[in-house]
């Protein structure tokens, strides 16, 4: 007969070193096996065999907002060309259950940074993957290469209601009027960041680490403004009036959206893709798209915090 109490079921908490994140749903980590068959001409595909592993853990943050959270979803702010995903050295992160069950993953990094919400009816932070590498200087086939299950009694109390914050936002691209004080329709700002990585394998090693590639990566707002005329939303996007092939990052400025305990910077941002609507019930304005760039090579592509920079 089945016995009831090896039921393993319930809610777990993630911690990216020392920092707890709490879900807003499931955690989920997953193994990412690269293999290859061997195949025959009498017994077609015999076998399957390992080329590298690595694992990752999705999850969706619940929200909460502190320096210390920011930093650990969101490490890749001012990224160099060719930076490693694993770093000078490893981080490991613990995904614990309720119920004392807990899973260490070694040698992580954030592969995919949570996209950002900023209006009134939602928490801040969207999904995020973490990498799992596995332990740096370890032969791939050690005991514990890549985690380790252990039972410990759950103590974590750090969760805290009130630093989750849903809130309205004042939002600036430029100093110049209708865009220096912007209102959205009811779903506020997205914010989407994009990452490109390139594996780095070593043969017999599997994938070892993965460096930054600035082709693919991106911070990308999206918005509805509702208070530029449909004049003041064509001309800040420069789609007539100016010769073809000439620079749409001269006139680029640093779109600010900001409430208490948050202030979100994205550098020299350009707007695009925003058309017109002519509906029923559809604002006139739709929806616009501001990308940041960089002019050197080691600027930042965004700043997250909690507080405005020093001046």
């Amino acid at each position: 007969m089945y016995d009831s109490n090896d039921l393993n079921f319930g809610p777990g908490v993630v911690f990216i070193g020392s920092t707890a994140i709490y879900s807003e749903g499931d955690i989920v980590a997953k193994p990412v096996l690269e293999t290859f068959n061997i195949k025959t001409s009498h017994g077609g595909e015999l076998d399957r065999r390992a080329k590298s592993r690595t694992w990752e853990i999705d999850l969706t943050p619940a929200g909460q907002i502190s320096a210390g959270i920011i930093t650990a979803l969101c490490p890749w702010q001012s990224p160099l060309p060719g930076v490693s995903l694993r770093g000078s050295s490893d981080t490991n992160v613990i995904v614990w259950g309720f119920n004392g069950e807990r899973a260490t993953f070694y040698g992580c990094g954030v592969f995919k940074m949570p996209s950002l919400s900023f209006a009134v009816d939602k928490p801040l932070f969207g999904a995020c993957t973490i990498k799992v590498l596995g332990k740096n200087n370890t032969a791939v086939d050690a005991a514990e290469k890549y985690y380790k299950l252990e039972s410990a009694a759950f103590t974590d109390s750090s969760f805290s209601l009130a630093a989750v914050l849903t809130q309205a936002y004042s939002a600036s691209w430029g100093s110049s009027s209708p865009w220096d004080a912007i209102y959205t329709d009811e779903n506020g700002f997205t914010v989407d960041i994009a990452t490109s990585w390139t594996p780095r394998y070593i043969s017999g090693e599997g994938i070892v680490d993965y460096t930054l590639k600035f082709s693919g990566t991106s911070v990308t707002a999206k918005f509805k403004p509702i208070n530029p005329t449909a004049a003041e939303f064509l001309t800040a996007q420069q789609l007539q009036g100016t010769q073809l092939g000439v620079s749409m990052a001269t006139s680029a400025q640093n779109l600010i959206v900001s409430a208490s305990g948050v202030h979100f910077t994205l550098y020299k941002g350009i707007p695009h893709e925003g058309s017109l609507v002519f509906g029923e019930e559809a604002s006139r304005n739709g929806e616009l798209q501001i990308t940041g760039t960089r002019v050197a090579w080691n600027d930042p592509l965004f700043r997250l915090a909690t507080a405005a920079p020093e001046a």
